[in-house]
């Protein structure tokens, strides 16, 4: 069991509204559509300024709607609590390890743990699959 209070549906909300519109966030979308540009990833956008704003947007908006379900929509319907669980004790190797899990264990609001199939499946629909349908 974590020690933390669950999260509130609008703390959900709050923690995903915060990732989408960090200026990490902004810059990964930025690199995302100048690679998609440069390696020409999506040619029905074609190229030009206006074309790099729109696949900018494309970029953006994906990470946003990853953002939403991944951190707030999923997690209130199902219960689950989005937060990373830092392990402060053990090992490097267990630290890591604890790490690496929660990608495929998510806590649920009772404390308990369940496979993370929402950031599995969640990821899945990135960016790349936007540009080539």
């Amino acid at each position: 069991m974590h020690p933390n209070k669950p999260l509130t549906a609008e703390d959900k909300f709050k923690i995903a509204t915060e990732d989408s519109f960090d200026r990490g966030a902004v810059a990964l979308a930025v690199l995302f559509a100048g690679e998609a540009q440069l390696t020409k990833a999506a040619p029905a956008f074609g190229r030009g300024v206006t074309v790099m704003l729109d696949t900018l947007g494309t970029a953006y908006s994906d990470l946003m709607i990853g953002d939403m379900m991944t951190e707030a929509i999923y997690p209130v319907m199902l219960h689950q609590d989005p937060r990373y669980f830092r392990r402060g004790t053990g090992t490097v190797w267990s630290r890591r390890a604890s790490a690496v899990g929660q990608i495929f264990w998510t806590h649920r609001d009772s404390g308990s743990t369940r496979f993370n199939y929402l950031e599995i499946i969640g990821a899945s629909g990135d960016f790349d699959s936007l540009l080539h349908g």
